[in-house]
Parts: structure tokens; sequence; C-alpha cells
């Protein structure tokens, strides 16, 4: 996700229009990202890290998902930059939980 970032050709922005992102994708994808603190409150209150991976494991799956149906290169300005700003926050989401779990998070491979 971080190429996606370096080079789509958009700039990153938080002054986007959210109405844009229509697509079962990324509704999908937005709603679980906003269940991210009560992924990690149900963690902390029942001790268990397992709460967590099992969220980063459903978060992969649903940014492939997006990554593979939505495009941010070659759309609509507007279009694109909700598009990207969607994918950094769910990049920064995944980076935050593995961080949590005292994975480092990786830039390049």
């Amino acid at each position: 996700m971080c190429s996606l970032e370096r080079n789509c050709g958009v700039s990153l922005s938080t002054d986007v229009d959210f109405s844009c992102l229509k697509e079962p994708e990324a509704l999908r994808l937005i709603q679980h990202l906003a269940r991210f603190d009560h992924a990690i409150h149900n963690s902390f209150t029942h001790l268990e890290a397992s709460t967590i991976v099992k969220f980063l494991f459903n978060l992969g799956h649903l940014i492939n998902a997006a990554n593979h149906k939505l495009q941010v290169k070659n759309q609509a300005m507007d279009l694109a930059q909700a598009r990207l700003l969607m994918f950094h926050c769910s990049r920064t989401v995944l980076a935050n939980g593995m961080r949590l779990l005292g994975i480092k998070p990786l830039d390049r491979m």
C-alpha cells in the first residue's frame, strides 16, 4: 500500500468528499476500520491479543479486495483522492495494530 501512495499520481489530502465511495468493497473496508477501537478495547478487557490478530487478518482481506476492485490511478480527482485516503487510513490502522502486537510494519519488501 505504500507503493500505491508513491505511484498513483494523486496527492494525499484530508479534504475529500467521501460520498463518492459507494462501492461495497469501500463501504465494508471503512466500516471495519471504524471497529479498530472496539477490537483494541476487547483485546485489553479480555487480555486476548488474538482479538487484534483476527481484526488485522480481516482487515488484510478487505484491503486486498478493495485494492483489486478500486483503482486510484486514472480516476476522477475527487474519487481518486477519496480512495487514496481510504487506503492510507487502512495502512495506518494495519501498521498501528501490528505495532501493538510487537511487529514492525514494512514500507518496502
